[in-house]
């Protein structure tokens, strides 16, 4: 496990996850270097130790490590429609934005890295690091009925200076299509449908403007991608498995990285189109000013939580509806339901507040 650590042993692999402190160092003896990773000051690292103890009131994703009830959707199930990259559930504003704006998070300490296995994490290592500029490609949209999953890649368009032949919009996301961009491009933003299939992990699906690309397709040698550096899969469901067949995951996140990807990011449940389109935004600003992935996903979930409606107002308002009107036209119903979702968001103290929105994001493979 040392070897495959590289070294940085602020980074722990435990069980599936790799937990890297923040604001705190692990450390060990200068003896048995094989137990440098699981050692803290020279004694055996406890979770306890490095959250302070008090592990009953500290938040994972939607529940403390302790004695809770977990989230769970049928909590948050009214009348509202929202739409999702993936199906359209019932939530409530009122129950979805009840976390406690002080809470603590594992993620506020720790910049979480989940590792599928020790074989998945050896093929990303044994990958050769991307050396020159990075070509960026982005598929969106492919179903055309996400109005804020468009917005979200004009503007990593933006931060980019994507060239058009690199993005691949509505029906342009054809699979013969996204296959080949795939073999041109070192980093891959994909946002539009997708699901998992927990009967069947491999027939999990991207959902694109003329069929779907299963799970199974992508580990197949056809879709061997070598030149892939990181995926950042902006879809519903992309790492929700739960499968006996393996003692690995099958999802279509570690179908990425099986497929030569050395990082991804992806999705634990069904997320929210305006939720999902700002945190992409923010993730892809802390890359742009060199943070690791796991670091730039780490601030951006901190950030969209603590976002207030007032000031979603005034940093994305403006832009958002001019976009809008210059997609839909004014007088339509698809700029009519972009506007109230829009509008709904900005009279809320704190409309992210709630894990739902931004903690179903998890990083995966090289940090």
């Amino acid at each position: 496990m040392t070897d495959k650590l590289g070294g940085d042993y602020d980074d722990l692999q435990l069980g599936d996850s790799s937990l890297r402190s923040s604001d705190e160092e692990v450390a060990s003896e200068s003896g048995d270097s094989s137990l440098r990773p699981f050692t803290s000051f020279g004694t055996p690292f406890r979770m306890t130790d490095k959250l302070g103890g008090d592990c009953d009131d500290l938040e994972l994703g939607d529940s403390s490590l302790g004695s809770v009830t977990p989230f769970r959707m049928t909590d948050t199930m009214t009348q509202q429609d929202v739409a999702t990259r993936g199906i359209v559930i019932k939530t409530s504003p009122k129950t979805t934005t009840a976390a406690n704006s002080n809470s603590q998070y594992l993620g506020d300490r720790f910049r979480l890295r989940i590792v599928p296995s020790c074989q998945v994490l050896n093929y990303c290592h044994e990958r050769d690091p991307l050396t020159t500029k990075p070509d960026i490609g982005i598929v969106e949209d492919a179903t055309e009925d996400l109005p804020f999953t468009s917005y979200e890649c004009e503007k990593i368009a933006e931060i980019y200076q994507v060239s058009p032949e690199k993005r691949l919009r509505g029906k342009a996301a054809a699979i013969s299509a996204y296959k080949k961009l795939l073999r041109q491009v070192h980093v891959l933003h994909t946002s539009h449908h997708a699901s998992s299939n927990l009967n069947n992990p491999l027939a999990s699906v991207l959902q694109l403007a003329d069929g779907s690309l299963t799970l199974g397709e992508l580990v197949t040698p056809g879709w061997r991608l070598p030149n892939l550096h990181e995926v950042f899969i902006s879809c519903c469901e992309t790492n929700f498995t739960v499968t006996e067949i393996s003692d690995n995951f099958l999802s279509i996140a570690v179908g990425f990285l099986c497929a030569g990807a050395r990082s991804v990011v992806s999705t634990q449940w069904s997320v929210e189109d305006l939720a999902s389109a700002m945190l992409a935004i923010l993730y892809y600003e802390r890359r742009d000013q060199n943070l690791s992935r796991s670091a730039a996903l780490q601030q951006a979930q901190k950030t969209l939580r603590g976002l207030t409606g007032a000031q979603i107002r005034v940093m994305y308002f403006e832009d958002l509806d001019r976009y809008f009107q210059e997609r839909y036209g004014k007088d339509t119903e698809a700029y009519a339901k972009a506007f109230h979702r829009l509008e709904s968001c900005c009279q809320n103290n704190s409309p992210f507040a709630h894990p739902y929105w931004w903690a179903g994001f998890l990083s995966q493979g090289l940090a």
